[in-house]
């Protein structure tokens, strides 16, 4: 019992901190800030979001990091983004961050794409998780 009580909480958990990162992200930009830092906290977004519905469906993901990695570990019987195809060649932010370059600077077009994506991956968790109550 304990056991899924705590697979529970660490599942609202992980979806809360997806949420979270999705309001960071999409607050005002202030003049001067960078998007690496938005696209990164997107990015997490993500990869929080995947992670909850992984341990809502009892998988272990061994503490992987790598958006594609989490894909391919969903089960086949939960519904499937076309996101799910373009999610794994986001860049890697943190990458950006940790190793700045002038090479790679990120835009606004690729900011909000990257907002998008996972946008819709937070709010497909938040349905299989919390899917709304059938009206009788």
């Amino acid at each position: 019992m304990i056991a899924i009580e705590n697979e529970v909480s660490e599942t609202i958990a992980r979806l809360r901190f997806a949420k979270s990162y999705l309001a960071f992200v999409k607050a005002a930009i202030p003049l001067g800030l960078m998007y690496e830092p938005l696209c990164l906290h997107a990015q997490q977004a993500a990869i929080e979001a995947i992670k909850a519905v992984l341990i809502y469906a009892g998988i272990d993901f061994s503490r992987k990091r790598i958006i594609g990695s989490l894909i391919k570990l969903l089960p086949s019987d939960l519904p499937y983004l076309d996101y799910f195809d373009i999610a794994p060649n986001l860049r890697t932010f943190k990458a950006d961050i940790s190793y700045p370059t002038d090479k790679g600077i990120v835009d606004e077009k690729e900011f909000r794409e990257t907002l998008q994506i996972a946008e819709a991956i937070v709010a497909w968790a938040d349905a299989i998780i919390n899917p709304p109550a059938k009206k009788e």
